[in-house]
């Protein structure tokens, strides 16, 4: 009987030549045979997940990282999933949060909870994700870019606030952002994401 990695091992070529059908048919005896194989899950999520199967491709993402929660690779696989195939923002960002949990390199990471971060207007949060990229690596410009960017809109809002009501600086800046209203959405769409 041929073991787990042997029989994943045979199903490579048939990903790497893009025979989809082929490999989920594959995938799918592969997991009779060892149905906790996380790799061949993780595999197979993705597969689907680009074959339009979302529900099938989400099983078997989120059946990897059940399987190996401490796996960086599929627990990005799942948040990517989230984030790109179905747009579930809040999922795919406490899976991002998890894969900076397990990793310190991971300015992409990062870069991506920002944004996240801030179409879900938690702008206090993207600055801590985006400060977080170090100055040598190539996204630090982009996220210097985005904060400066929520700075100058929170500053406008300010402004503005404070010639319309005549009311001082701290007391509306404190009621905006205990309101969560110091930008809106679409004040912010015009950031690097």
């Amino acid at each position: 009987m041929k073991a787990a990695e042997e029989f994943y091992n045979e199903i490579l070529p048939l990903m790497e030549n893009n025979w989809r059908d082929a490999a989920i048919s594959a995938f799918g005896k592969l997991l009779e045979k060892y149905p906790d194989f996380a790799v061949a899950h993780n595999d197979l999520g993705v597969i689907c997940a680009d074959t339009e199967d979302q529900g099938k491709a989400l099983f078997h993402l989120r059946k990897s990282v059940d399987l190996e929660p401490e796996n960086v690779s599929f627990q990005m696989s799942l948040a990517d999933y989230y984030y790109i195939k179905l747009g579930e923002y809040e999922e795919s960002l406490e899976g991002y949060k998890k894969v900076l949990s397990l990793t310190q390199d991971a300015s992409d990471v990062l870069f991506l909870a920002g944004n996240i971060s801030v179409f879900l207007n938690r702008f206090e949060d993207a600055r801590s994700f985006y400060g977080r990229i170090p100055d040598t690596d190539p996204l630090y410009q982009e996220a210097a870019n985005n904060l400066k960017k929520l700075n100058n809109i929170e500053s406008d809002k300010l402004e503005k606030e404070i010639n319309k009501t005549g009311v001082s600086a701290d007391i509306i800046e404190n009621n905006l952002v205990d309101n969560g209203q110091m930008a809106s959405g679409e004040e912010v769409l015009t950031l690097n994401i």
